[in-house]
């Protein structure tokens, strides 16, 4: 039961972390097309900025 547990919360991180690696470039891109993207960087760019 409590390995059943373990499999399954590790699984649902590991589901967690490749939906984060793939979310994160679509909003990047998303972020990309808007129009304000011309005058200003997208919201996670700054955020990349911030971060380093």
């Amino acid at each position: 039961m409590f390995k059943f547990l373990n499999n399954s919360s590790l699984v649902m991180v590991l589901h967690m972390v490749a939906f984060g690696v793939f979310l994160i470039p679509f909003l990047w891109l998303m972020g990309g097309f808007q129009p304000y993207s011309h005058e200003e960087p997208p919201p996670v760019k700054n955020a990349l900025n911030v971060a380093y």
